[in-house]
């Protein structure tokens, strides 16, 4: 990693830090029976991620599910895929600040909003997606286990080879396992 890059990096934590000190939260378990507001972030790598993520959103919006799900792209141009929906929302490398923080309305709208359960699907570790996890107002969140970050509630160790679709599978299956009545 260049020079420049690890302070980026720098700066970007600093920011994290400075803002979680005033961000209380209250930990609370839940489970998909009882979420009712489901935050997803993700990495939108190519159109075949896009689609996975969208039957998840898809599947969590027939149970009823209030959605909103944020996606980076890590080129300059968003996708003829990407279509903005309403729950939907997407930026680019280009709609970040010089050391990686999303510079968009919405994102302030996302991590202004309660929810219940914050799902992390990002495979890889970004600053600008682990901003988010970490100053989202979520009770409970749920991600793969990072290197230089623990934002999650539950941290799922996958290696290299595990899919996206693999990883919202197993996702699903520690969730319901922790029943919460």
């Amino acid at each position: 990693m260049s020079l420049l890059n690890q302070i980026k990096q720098k700066l970007l934590l600093r920011e994290m830090r400075k803002h979680s000190a005033f961000h209380a939260r209250n930990v609370k378990v839940f489970d998909f029976s009882t979420a009712k507001n489901i935050g997803v972030i993700y990495e939108l790598k190519d159109e075949v991620a896009h689609n996975i993520v969208s039957s998840f959103v898809k599947e969590l919006q027939d149970n009823q599910k209030y959605v909103r799900a944020v996606g980076y792209i890590p080129g300059d141009l968003v996708p003829h895929y990407c279509i903005p929906k309403l729950s939907y929302d997407f930026y680019t490398r280009k709609n970040q600040s010089f050391y990686g923080k999303p510079n968009l309305p919405f994102v302030n709208d996302f991590l202004k909003e309660d929810f219940d359960l914050l799902i992390d699907l990002s495979m890889s570790e970004i600053p600008s997606v682990d901003y988010l996890c970490i100053l989202a107002k979520a009770s409970f969140k749920v991600g793969k286990r990072k290197h230089d970050i623990d934002c999650h509630d539950v941290m799922l160790q996958i290696n290299d080879e595990t899919s996206l679709d693999e990883f919202i599978q197993l996702i699903k299956h520690y969730i319901n396992l922790l029943k919460t009545s």
